[in-house]
């Protein structure tokens, strides 16, 4: 019996040929991974591997010296759990689309016949091979779907991980000025220290009384519970860095190295809009979701027909009689004809090109306001520092040497010193609220700076 299964008519053994080679699509999504890091190295400048196990990321860094913006991001891109995450829908992806050549397993159907009381005639052996040829149809634009996926898959993995590198800069950013002001704080509560030093001294020589010796204390006191808070704001930093980065219970110890600060924007408004239109990720990743439906919608007209089944069909009769040839099952669309699910198909592909079109708008919007943003920023932070903080510093030095004089009393001192403290904490949000702004033009310019 296997002998004449085997020998089917040419249509039928074509049909097993093509799904077997349907099947030459690789799994191993290495080459995409790959393609992933090759964008983001062309569009920002960063290198990565994703392919490499997840401490040798690590060792780049000793946990212990200064952390460099770079490194965090480069430690970031390698360990992040959730960017890890990603990959895994690129791997799937990947499978999606080898998955999306192969035709169904043809359906082999063995049946034996034996006769009833009472019936005349012997055993009857029957054997039949289908395989279903509506898929076939369909084929094409199913592969070209699930292609489009996988592009969506890596451009959104190379989008996220561009995302992971801004959001893991700007917390670098807050850490470095936090610590800028914890410093600060430190330093004015010394300043506070040494003019009680010289007020209790001149207490002692009848110059001053103990009520401003008091007054200073005060002061002292205040200004350490505020360098205490500046101090914990640094520490927290720190730690919601190291947990971007993967190493939420790494050590703290270690302090951010300085980032220069943010240089005004020379760029137009118009070169911040062609770097949205032509290096944005996101929207080309939603470019491609909009193909993957506009391929899905292909498909489904033309798969009205969902079931057409041909193959060889074999009978051995009661005589011994052996008959083999060609069988074919076509479904009847009476009811069901497809019409609504190419509908529905066509609907969902205006609206994936509908949701592109949105998220391109909102790209260059974006990008528009980071350089408005940055522009602002950066000039305010320059005038500040170049014009107020330096009136400040000459400020605080007059009211010492009057006070140390006994030209002027303790309250102007006291009052310098916090309007100098004032001045210098604004500066560091100016300057901090500068370098964010740049991190997120550079986010929203796809990774590039505009020239």
């Amino acid at each position: 019996m296997n002998r004449h299964v085997l020998a089917m008519p040419r249509s039928a053994a074509m049909v097993l040929v093509l799904a077997g080679t349907a099947g030459c699509v690789s799994t191993d999504p290495r080459a995409d991974v790959e393609r992933s890091q090759a964008l983001i190295a062309e569009r920002a400048g960063l290198h990565t591997d994703w392919l490499t196990p997840l401490d040798a990321a690590a060792d780049r860094w000793d946990g212990e010296s200064d952390l460099a913006a770079g490194d965090a991001v480069a430690i970031a891109l390698a360990r992040n759990p959730a960017l890890r995450a990603q990959l895994e829908v690129v791997a799937a992806a990947r499978a999606d689309l080898a998955q999306a050549g192969l035709l169904p397993n043809p359906v082999l159907s063995l049946s034996l016949g034996f006769p009833i009381a009472g019936a005349d005639g012997g055993t009857s052996v029957g054997a039949s091979l289908v395989q279903n040829f509506a898929s076939l149809l369909s084929r094409g634009r199913r592969i070209d779907a699930a292609a489009a996926d996988l592009d969506r898959a890596v451009l959104e993995l190379s989008d996220h991980a561009l995302a992971l590198a801004a959001r893991t800069h700007a917390l670098h950013t807050r850490a470095d000025f936090a610590e800028r002001a914890a410093a600060l704080g430190e330093e004015n509560a010394s300043l506070v220290r040494r003019s009680l030093q010289i007020t209790n001294r001149r207490v002692e020589a009848g110059e001053a009384s103990r009520l401003d010796a008091n007054r200073v204390r005060v002061v002292l006191l205040q200004t350490e519970v505020e360098s205490a808070h500046l101090r914990a704001a640094a520490e927290a930093a720190r730690r919601e860095l190291l947990a971007t980065m993967g190493l939420p219970g790494a050590s703290a110890s270690w302090r951010p190295a300085a980032s220069p600060d943010a240089p005004v924007p020379v760029c137009d408004e118009q070169a911040v809009i062609e770097l949205a239109l032509t290096l944005r990720l996101d929207v080309a990743a939603a470019q491609a979701a909009a193909n993957a439906a506009a391929a899905r919608a292909g498909a489904a007209d033309r798969s009205r027909l969902t079931d057409i089944e041909a193959g060889a069909d074999y009978e051995r009769d009661e005589d011994g009689r052996d008959t083999l040839g060609p069988s074919i099952a076509v479904e009847v669309p009476l009811f069901d004809t497809g019409a609504a699910r190419a509908v529905a198909a066509r609907a969902e592909a205006r609206r994936a090109e509908h949701e592109a079109a949105a998220i391109r708008n909102a790209a260059i919007g974006q990008a528009r306001a980071a350089w408005v943003n940055a522009l602002a920023d950066a000039r305010a932070a320059n005038v500040f520092a170049a014009e107020i903080v330096q009136l400040a510093d000459e400020n605080l030095d007059l009211a010492r040497r009057a006070y140390d004089a006994g030209e002027t009393d303790l309250t102007v001192l006291l009052d310098t010193q916090r309007e100098r403290l004032r001045v210098k904490l604004e500066l560091i949000r100016l300057r901090e609220r500068a370098a964010l702004s740049r991190i997120e033009l550079w986010r929203a310019g796809g990774g590039r700076l505009p020239n």
